[in-house]
C-alpha cells in the first residue's frame, strides 16, 4: 500500500537498498535490466525507479497513468505496458528516463 520498493541479497534475504515511490495501490511492478529500472506503477502514477549496481535506489520520474493502473510490464524496447482496467485498455509507455550511473 505504501509503495515501497525493497532489494534484497538473494543469499541471506538482508535489505540492500530501498525508496519510497509516489504511486500507492500498487500490485505488479516489472524490471528493466538494461536500464536498471523498476516500475512501480499505483493509482494514477507511475514511478520510474533507478537502481544502481550497489542497489542503492532513487526516484527518477514519475509518469501519469489511468485510474487503476497496477500492473506493469517491461519489454526490452524501454516501454512500459500498463493495465487500464477501468477502460479495458493497455497504456505503453516509453521510457526517456536516463539511466542511472553505475556505482563505483
Amino acid at each position: 500500500a505504501e509503495g515501497k520498493v525493497v532489494a534484497l541479497d538473494a543469499a541471506t534475504g538482508a535489505v540492500k537498498g530501498s525508496v519510497l515511490a509516489p504511486a500507492h495501490e500498487v500490485d505488479i511492478i516489472a524490471w528493466n535490466p538494461t536500464l536498471r529500472h523498476v516500475y512501480v506503477p499505483g493509482a494514477k502514477v507511475m514511478a520510474i525507479v533507478g537502481v544502481k549496481r550497489d542497489a542503492s535506489m532513487a526516484v527518477l520520474s514519475t509518469v501519469p497513468t489511468a485510474d487503476a493502473a497496477h500492473c506493469a510490464a517491461a519489454d526490452v524496447h524501454a516501454q512500459v505496458w500498463l493495465c487500464d482496467p477501468a477502460k479495458g485498455h493497455v497504456l505503453v509507455v516509453k521510457d526517456t528516463t536516463p539511466t542511472t550511473a553505475p556505482a563505483r
